[in-house]
């Protein structure tokens, strides 16, 4: 289980405990390398287990969909499941882009940017603790909101010197560092050959339905909620998903 950038394997809530008896559980966090980074499979191997050649599941959240996809696509995972995955490209099947709303979401961010140099650890945490409450706080009960904003509060100061990287290549006159080179995975998961299911609320289910359609094995599953987060605001579609691609993969 490969937790979004920012975050750690606390995100995932007791998802990972309602599937313990089903399957033995590794947890894989992103490093700082950035967006697009490659994951160290030497490493990951490693954690396989003995007498294995690959994981019977591999799950990823949100951006850490292009490295599930890319140990999929490395042979390491029997089945691939991503949750509200983020993209590093726009499928052409996509309609064109409905902006409405955009700009009211954008400005919820506008205080990291302010604080983006606070030099108080603590000061800075809290910034981070109230655009999280407010960008999905609502949307969850209030325990999971709490999960969600501690998760992302312990890992503050990641989340600074990222930004504050992006502010002073922006103040250089420089691009942003866009995808890894190579061809996007969404496009190359037109090459797996293993069940894929891509699981979405509805706000991303047109980008499941997409995807699902590129992967030769590819589904996209609804789930109920608002905030993005799937596995916390569906959690009985997720235990079915994921335990329906164990079952397949084992």
């Amino acid at each position: 289980m490969i937790s979004q950038r920012f975050t750690d394997q606390r995100i995932w809530g007791d998802i990972p405990d309602r599937i313990a008896p089903l399957s033995e559980i590794f947890f894989f966090e992103q490093r700082e390398a950035g967006p697009g980074s490659p994951l160290p499979l030497d490493e990951i191997r490693q954690i396989l287990p003995e007498g294995h050649r690959a994981f019977d599941v591999v799950v990823g959240a949100e951006d850490a969909a292009g490295p599930a996809a890319g140990l999929a696509l490395d042979g390491l995972a029997n089945g691939l499941v991503l949750f509200q995955p983020t993209l590093d490209g726009m499928p052409e099947e996509l309609e064109p882009f409905n902006f409405s709303g955009l700009e009211d979401r954008a400005n919820m961010y506008v205080p990291l940017v302010a604080a983006v140099n606070e030099p108080d650890a603590a000061k800075w945490q809290s910034v981070v603790a109230d655009v999280v409450e407010q960008a999905i706080g609502v949307h969850l009960n209030p325990q999971d909101a709490a999960l969600v904003r501690d998760v992302t509060a312990s890992h503050a100061g990641e989340l600074q010197r990222d930004l504050q990287r992006l502010a002073a290549a922006y103040a250089r006159g420089e691009e942003p560092a866009g995808p890894a080179p190579g061809e996007p995975w969404i496009d190359r998961i037109r090459e797996l050959r293993v069940p894929v299911s891509i699981v979405s609320t509805q706000a991303g289910f047109r980008i499941a339905e997409v995807l699902a359609a590129r992967a030769p094995h590819g589904e996209a599953v609804l789930a109920r909620g608002e905030g993005g987060i799937p596995w916390l605001e569906d959690r009985d579609k997720t235990v079915a998903v994921l335990a329906a691609m164990i079952e397949q993969g084992s």
